[in-house]
């Protein structure tokens, strides 16, 4: 099976009245750091949520419709997962993450063929979900020099909220929350 070192999320979306689609790249994160890097859980999660409820340009969007791994796997539209797109105050420097279940992420290899069963929403309660992936190069690169820079990034999202003009919580089309 052949391997790229990134993993390939499509979204679809509207934009200027128009029907949009879009492939992000996103780095391997194992091949920048062991496997078990950065897990986040119930409490990221909740705090991320109460943030984006809070802040104008903090979104949740359902526009993610495919995503293939490294290995060139098809993950089922509903696996759990999401991605994390920022721009961050005074210079708009950008970052992403993805995050997916953490025994998807330990082992791509072995994605189900059968849906997941998981609750309506991905962000139940008592997942654990791991970095999978790092957005653009830059960052990438800089986090690949420091590997504490993902957590100080991680820490500042949730600490100095203030910092970021705009996050946008990106899940799937399939699992609809409340936007």
């Amino acid at each position: 099976m052949e391997t790229t070192d990134a993993w390939i999320v499509v979204i679809r979306g509207e934009a200027e009245g128009k029907d949009v689609r879009v492939a992000l790249d996103f780095q391997n994160a194992e091949s920048l750091f062991s496997p078990s890097f950065f897990i986040v859980g119930d409490a990221f999660i909740n705090q991320l949520l109460e943030l984006i409820q809070s802040r104008e340009k903090w979104v949740v969007k359902t526009v993610i419709e495919e995503v293939r791994t490294p290995q060139e796997i098809k993950l089922l539209s509903d696996t759990p997962l999401f991605a994390l797109l920022t721009k961050s105050y005074p210079r708009g420097l950008s970052a992403g993450a993805l995050f997916i279940l953490e025994e998807v992420a330990l082992q791509p290899e072995a994605v189900p063929t059968t849906p997941f069963e998981t609750t309506n929403s991905i962000l139940a309660p008592s997942k654990r979900f791991m970095l999978t992936g790092l957005s653009p190069v830059g960052f990438t690169a800089a986090c690949a020099e420091d590997i504490r820079l993902f957590a100080r990034f991680i820490s500042r999202l949730l600490k100095r909220p203030d910092a970021f003009e705009e996050v946008s919580l990106l899940l799937p089309r399939k699992n609809q929350t409340a936007e």
